[in-house]
């Protein structure tokens, strides 16, 4: 994989779904770099899946989707 010469912003959090909330986090990340590439990171499962299974949230819609 190569590198893009261009920047890029990244946004990290759990992205089960693309609601108005992480629309506003990808929107002000091109406002932050309007030329560079916005990276979306995703956990998957969810971090509480893991560490607190009975505190897990329900997903908006799975990965796939």
């Amino acid at each position: 994989m190569s590198v893009p010469e261009e920047s890029s912003t990244v946004v990290i959090g759990n992205f089960d779904g693309v609601h108005r909330g992480h629309q506003a986090l990808v929107q002000e990340a091109k406002r932050l770099d309007p030329d560079g590439y916005v990276v979306v990171v995703t956990f998957w499962p969810h971090p509480l899946t893991v560490v607190a299974p009975d505190q897990a949230p329900a997903l908006l819609c799975s990965l796939e989707r």
